[in-house]
């Protein structure tokens, strides 16, 4: 297997921990929230990774829209923010 086979192959895994992501993030505690957004980055990277190597511009442009979302995500929901919070 190749790396570019790798990198078409690179599209399960980024739909598993994308799956795994929004599972999480609908969670009612902040720090399962927390790591639903970190899943949804590694998700993020992996569809960015097959976006590439089929020449899907726009997917790898969208995922990297989606792990700056993600990472707001996450700050929003990192247990030193919390405490900030009334």
């Amino acid at each position: 297997m190749n790396l570019h086979d790798l990198m078409v192959f690179s599209q399960w895994p980024g739909a598993f921990f994308g799956l795994l992501g929004a599972i999480m993030v609908a969670s009612q505690t902040a720090r399962t929230r927390y790591w639903g957004f970190v899943w949804f980055i590694v998700s993020d990277v992996f569809l960015g990774l097959y976006g590439c190597a089929t020449g899907g511009w726009a997917l790898a442009g969208l995922q990297v829209a989606w792990i700056v979302c993600s990472l707001r995500g996450a700050w929003m929901n990192s247990a030193a923010n919390l405490t900030s919070k009334p």
